[in-house]
């Protein structure tokens, strides 16, 4: 399955809304959010903020205060 298909049929599932993008799901719940909803429909659960943590100590450009 296409990534972005992917992303959007799981905050489509976590927030009950349909968005024909995912910069329009960001637009509403932020970055965090949406990879969050990727993250649970992935079955990673509860790892999000460690995992953007390790990726901002590492050197990627992730904002961990949004």
């Amino acid at each position: 399955m296409d990534k972005k298909k992917e992303i959007l049929k799981y905050v489509e599932w976590e927030h009950g809304i349909h968005y024909d993008s995912v910069e329009e799901a960001v637009e509403e719940y932020g970055m965090i959010d949406v990879f969050d909803c990727w993250m649970k429909g992935e079955g990673l659960i509860g790892y999000t903020s460690e995992i953007l943590a390790v990726m901002s100590e590492c050197g990627f450009n992730v904002n961990v205060e949004e």
